[in-house]
C-alpha cells in the first residue's frame, strides 16, 4: 500500500506568501495612518473646545474680561501677601495658568507649599512660593496637547528646571513680535499705559500684555480686554490655535517651547497672525517666526472667540484687503500709510491677518479657511 506524505511549503512559495503579506501591509498602512490622524485631529479639536469652555467660564466669573497673556518673562507666579494667586492684570503667568480653575484644575492653580511666602529673588516686590511653583511648572495638562504631535510632555531645561509644555497658543494680533533673525520688532515694544487705548496699536489680538517690570514695581501695559472689544465679531476673530514648532526638537528646548504653559508674554503660549499657519518642520536652524501651525498634514485646528473650532488650511488665500489699521507707531516699523484722503489710516491685511485682528473692519469669508 502506497502512502502519500504531507508536502510542506517550498521556499519560493513561502517567499511569495510573505511578499503578498508585505504588499497588503503597504497598501493598508497609509489608510491606517489616515484614520489615526483623523481621530487625533478630532481629539485635538475637542481639547480646544474644552479650553474654550474654560475661557467661557473665566469670562462669566470676571466681568466678561479675557484672561491676559501674562507679564514679562521669566517671572514667578504672582501671589498676593495673603497667599492667593493674583488675577487679571496683576498675574504675570500667562493665560493657560489663569484658566486652570475653569478646566477642573483649581487645586493646581492655588497650590501652596508649607514654606512661607518670600520675596522673589528677581524682584523684591513680588511674592513667591518656590516649591509650589516648581510643581505647577512641571505638571502637564492633557488638554494642552495635540495627540498628532505628542503625548503630554515635561522636559528638563538647563536654566528653568522641569517644564510642562503645551501645543496651543493665544492670538496677540496680526503683527509679529519677532523677526526671522530674532531681533524684536517694534510691535513688541511696550508702549505707555494709556486709558484711551491709543497706545495699544500692535497688540490687536485677544491676549494683551498685563505688566512689564519697572525699576521699583510692575507697570501696567495694556488695558484688560472685554468681549465688546472684539469689534469684528466673535465668530470671525481667532482666539487660540496650535503653535508651529520644530518636530525634531520636541524632547528638548527650542524657540516657543521652552518655558512651558505657565510662560508670560512670549511665544511659548502666544503667537501672531503675521504669517499664515504652517506645518511643523525638521531643522537645526533657530527659526523664530512666531506663527501658528501643527503636525496635521493640511490644516490647523483653531478656536474662535464664539467657542467654535474650525480648520484653517495652510493654503489659506493670501488676498489683501485694505483696512483702517494704520497708525503712527507703524512709522517706527518703517511702514507708510497707503496714499489717500486724510486721515491716511489704511493698511493692507491678508485674510489670516484679518482673522487675528480684533477690529480691522475687514471682511472674512469663513468658507475660504479650509
Amino acid at each position: 500500500m502506497r502512502r502519500f506524505g504531507r508536502r510542506g511549503f517550498t521556499l519560493i512559495e513561502l517567499l511569495v506568501v510573505i511578499g503578498i503579506i508585505l504588499l497588503l501591509l503597504a497598501l493598508l498602512l497609509p489608510a491606517i495612518q489616515r484614520i489615526r490622524e483623523a481621530a487625533n485631529k478630532v481629539v485635538c479639536g475637542d481639547h480646544l473646545r474644552k479650553v474654550g469652555n474654560g475661557i467661557k467660564l473665566y469670562l462669566a466669573n470676571n466681568g466678561q474680561y479675557f484672561p491676559t497673556g501674562g507679564g514679562d518673562n521669566p517671572l514667578p507666579r504672582s501671589i498676593t501677601r495673603n497667599g492667593v494667586p493674583a488675577t487679571k492684570i496683576d498675574q504675570d503667568w500667562g493665560w493657560m495658568y489663569q484658566i486652570l480653575p475653569y478646566t477642573e484644575n483649581e487645586t493646581l492653580w492655588k497650590l501652596r507649599s508649607s514654606n512661607p511666602l518670600a520675596p522673589s529673588k528677581l524682584h523684591a516686590f513680588l511674592m513667591e512660593d518656590q516649591v509650589a511653583d516648581m510643581t505647577i511648572r512641571a505638571t502637564a495638562i492633557p488638554i494642552y496637547f495635540c495627540p498628532s504631535r505628542r503625548d503630554p510632555m515635561v522636559i528638563d531645561t538647563a536654566e528653568a528646571g522641569r517644564r510642562a509644555m503645551n501645543d496651543y497658543a493665544g492670538n496677540i494680533g496680526c503683527f509679529t513680535f519677532y523677526q526671522e533673525d530674532g531681533v524684536l520688532h517694534s510691535p513688541c515694544a511696550d508702549q505707555p499705559y494709556n486709558s484711551d487705548k491709543t497706545s495699544q496699536a500692535f497688540r490687536n489680538g485677544v491676549f494683551i500684555k498685563s505688566r512689564k517690570i519697572g525699576d521699583n514695581a510692575p507697570e501696567k501695559v495694556d488695558l484688560l480686554l472685554h468681549v465688546r472689544d472684539i469689534k469684528d465679531g466673535l465668530s470671525t476673530t481667532l482666539m487660540i490655535s496650535e503653535k508651529r514648532v520644530k518636530s525634531n526638537y520636541l524632547n528638548r528646548t527650542q524657540f516657543g517651547d521652552y518655558d512651558g504653559y505657565v510662560a508670560g508674554y512670549i511665544a511659548d503660549t502666544l503667537r501672531s497672525g503675521q504669517l499664515p499657519p504652517g506645518l511643523d518642520f525638521d531643522s537645526d536652524h533657530d527659526a523664530v517666526t512666531d506663527r501658528f501651525g501643527s503636525s496635521h498634514p493640511r490644516s490647523v485646528n483653531a478656536l474662535f472667540c464664539d467657542g467654535s473650532v474650525r480648520q484653517i488650511s495652510y493654503d489659506i488665500p493670501d488676498n489683501l484687503e485694505v483696512c483702517a489699521v494704520w497708525n503712527d507707531f507703524l512709522k517706527i516699523w518703517g511702514v507708510s500709510p497707503l496714499p489717500g484722503p486724510p486721515p491716511n489710516t489704511y493698511f493692507p491685511l491678508t485674510l489670516f491677518q484679518r482673522l487675528c485682528h480684533r477690529s480691522d473692519g475687514g471682511k472674512v469669508e469663513l468658507s475660504l479657511l479650509e
